[in-house]
């Protein structure tokens, strides 16, 4: 019964349409042949074609922070100068604080 009023709603949809696409035999057959051997229902393809552009998105997402790495070589060594920085503040702070008792 649903299925019927569903065909009979579709066949009123396509009754009001003007354009007629003329289409010949072998359409069907290149179509099928483009889709290649796996042909998927339309809804399937859709939704897969979803998820591998937000994977494709993601991954121009990550190339384009990497590349945002690379253009910035120059990375300075701030390792050492910190150390060197910190035994400074500690020999000063000893300092002080043993020239400051002295006083």
């Amino acid at each position: 019964r649903l299925e019927q009023a569903r065909l009979k709603r579709e066949a009123e949809e396509l009754g009001q349409c003007t354009f007629k696409p003329a289409i010949s035999h072998r359409s069907e057959f290149y179509a099928r042949r483009a889709r290649g051997p796996n042909a998927r229902p339309l809804v399937e393809r859709l939704y897969h074609e979803a998820d591998q552009r937000v994977a494709l998105r993601e991954r121009a997402k990550e190339l384009l922070e990497a590349d945002d790495g690379m253009a910035h070589p120059f990375r300075p060594n701030l390792g050492r100068r910190a150390a060197s920085a910190e035994g400074v503040a500690a020999a000063v702070s000893t300092a002080g604080a043993g020239g400051s008792s002295s006083s």
